[in-house]
């Protein structure tokens, strides 16, 4: 079963994430930085939300936490980057964006 869209999209760098399935793909393919326990968390809530043991957004919000707690651990590598040109890592939540 998979779930549709999430209430609110993430912008992490030039991506811009909908749904537990984009959110998927991104971390199989696109994650820049060492897979942690947050990364683990989430990678199984996203996959629970696919097939329908977890709502779409208790999946969002483990991760969110990932993407968090990654760039925290990489901050000066700035490997999730905004379309700020180089400026701080940022993660834009729901269009909020958070440092």
């Amino acid at each position: 079963m998979l779930t549709g869209p999430w209430s609110s999209p993430l912008r992490i760098g030039d991506s811009s994430i909908k749904s537990p399935l984009q959110a998927h793909g991104f971390m199989m393919h696109g994650w820049p930085n060492a897979k942690n326990l947050a990364f683990a968390e989430a990678h199984l809530a996203i996959l629970a939300a696919l097939d329908g043991r977890q709502s779409a957004e208790e999946a969002r919000t483990r991760f969110v936490a990932a993407v968090r707690d990654a760039e925290m651990d990489h901050r000066g590598q700035g490997r999730f980057r905004s379309t700020d040109h180089g400026r701080a890592s940022k993660l834009d939540v729901g269009g909020v964006t958070e440092r």
